[in-house]
């Protein structure tokens, strides 16, 4: 009955849809009350909101069952939706594990960053420089990111200046900089020209070019329209910034 099966009992498969027989299988796996549910993107076919509902209803077994379960996905929304504990594989190899929210706020490494989140995590190859009580990242080429990191947040990074570093910023944490460019801009703020804007209701995704790397910014400024093919400033959280290694791909862990 919680998964409004009843009209469907006694059909013959053939007659069923995609989403009915997806929803028969989960029904069986639920009747036999193993002490191991393993599912391998079960509603990797569905659509949205039918796998929505699919999730919502493994939760619910989740909560009144002591059974453990496996959930197999490419899709990290579903790891973040669904995952007490996440583990990441690349390849076979295990890069990280944890809860979900932790690993998407702090990868142990660029494979995880490339991965973990949708959009992806903004990545820019750069090099690092020592300017006074700050080091200075500075974008690779053509690139127009300059972005002070405060020594006291990566001791780690002293050991790269000069050196080749990777920096990377979530979408999120990109916005449209309000400040007028006579004013004092934000601590870490870069230019960039604007390709397009996909709208999503109240915000967009803003796809940029700074002349070295395409980025990504998840916008709440944005003005119908106005963005596609300007070049505007946009400013990002430089608490939620990360630091990797491009040779080894670890993360270079900020301090607390």
């Amino acid at each position: 009955a919680a998964l409004g099966l009843e009209a469907q009992l006694q059909a013959n498969p053939e007659s069923l849809s995609a989403e009915q027989r997806c929803f028969v299988g989960l029904a069986r796996a639920m009747v036999r009350q193993p002490k191991v549910y393993l599912f391998d993107e079960p509603f990797a076919d569905l659509e949205p909101a039918a796998a929505r509902r699919g999730r919502a209803e493994i939760v619910k077994l989740h909560q009144r069952s002591s059974a453990t379960i496996v959930y197999a996905t490419t899709d990290p929304a579903e790891a973040l939706a669904l995952g007490q504990r996440t583990v990441v594989l690349v390849d076979g190899v295990v890069q990280q594990d944890g809860a979900a929210q932790s690993i998407y706020d702090a990868p142990a490494n660029l494979a995880v960053a490339k991965f973990f989140g949708d959009p992806p995590m903004n990545l820019v190859a750069g090099t690092l420089k020592q300017e006074r009580s700050a080091l200075v990242f500075s974008e690779a080429g053509d690139g127009t990111i300059a972005i002070p990191l405060p020594l006291d947040r990566y001791p780690d990074a002293n050991n790269f200046v000069g050196k080749s570093l990777v920096l990377g910023f979530r979408p999120e944490d990109t916005e449209v900089d309000p400040s007028p460019e006579t004013e004092k801009q934000a601590e870490a703020s870069f230019r960039a020209l604007v390709e397009r804007a996909e709208p999503k209701g109240p915000e967009a995704d803003l796809y940029l070019q700074t002349g070295a790397h395409s980025l990504i910014a998840r916008s709440r400024r944005w003005i119908p329209g106005a963005e596609s093919g300007h070049r505007l400033r946009f400013a990002i959280t430089l608490e939620k910034t990360h630091l990797f290694d491009p040779d080894t791909g670890r993360r270079l862990a900020p301090e607390q």
